[in-house]
């Protein structure tokens, strides 16, 4: 999910190996106008648990979360 406003394609990132590029509307308005930022998209992947609770618990250790 990507939450930006004037989301636009910069490069398109033609095979696996290349990068995905846009562009967006920043935060910053001065006396310059406004900013943009550039963000590249990764690919990702879902974080699949194991069934026992043992590897389970072990994924969230280092976020103190039980």
């Amino acid at each position: 999910m990507l939450d930006g406003q004037d989301v636009r394609l910069l490069h398109t990132g033609q095979s696996e190996r290349d990068m995905l590029l846009v562009a967006m509307k920043g935060e910053l308005v001065d006396k310059n106008g406004e900013s943009e930022k550039i963000v590249e998209l990764v690919q990702t992947a879902e974080l699949v648990a194991s069934p026992t609770p043992t590897a389970t618990r072990s994924m969230w250790d280092e976020w103190d979360m039980q």
